[in-house]
């Protein structure tokens, strides 16, 4: 019996060590890295124009969801489908660059590419809607992106850094549960 203990015993340890190698090696490549420079987009998006409170100089105010509208039901907040752009655009600031290039898109009937500026790894489970009806702010996570001309990662959304949040924040239900964010 003692024997069939020390095996299981090793056995555990050999995977423990497999998988603490495998992290090592691979974890960076993984994870996103934080601080990296914004994605090139295909048309420069001015969030600050967009959600900027600013009315006095052009900014818009307008709330995130807005146009992440799958944020307050869905796991991702997702960008807008184009038709939605238009609906504005189809009138308003003809003369701009990036909106040319938008009305370029819409007009042949192809949807942008945006790059993804916040992605996780893959193992991840992460609901928008979750937080959203939680109460958390989008600034939270994404950084006062009102005030961004160009949108870029503020917030290094590794598991220290959401875990801390959850633990600071079990009144809104943050689980400190591991599967409650990995599949």
């Amino acid at each position: 019996m003692k024997f069939f203990k020390v095996v299981a015993g090793l056995g555990i340890l050999a995977g423990g060590c497999v998988v603490a190698f495998f992290l090592l090696v691979y974890g960076p490549y993984m994870t996103p890295k934080f601080g990296n420079p914004a994605p090139v987009q295909p048309i420069n998006f001015p969030h600050d124009r967009h959600a900027g409170t600013d009315v006095a100089n052009g900014q818009l105010g307008l709330p995130c969801t807005a146009c992440h509208i799958f944020a307050e039901r869905s796991e991702q907040a997702g960008a807008p489908p184009l038709q939605f752009c238009m609906g504005c655009h189809l009138g308003i600031g003809l003369d701009k660059p990036g909106i040319q290039k938008l009305r370029e898109y819409y007009d042949k009937g192809e949807s942008v590419e945006w790059a993804r500026v916040h992605t996780l790894p893959y193992f991840i489970r992460f609901s928008h809607k979750r937080h959203v009806k939680a109460g958390f702010q989008c600034q939270e996570c994404h950084g006062a992106v009102e005030k961004m001309a160009v949108l870029t990662r503020e917030a290094p959304l590794q598991m220290g850094w959401c875990f801390n949040c959850h633990k600071l924040h079990e009144d809104k239900g943050g689980s400190q549960d591991c599967w409650t964010c990995h599949k």
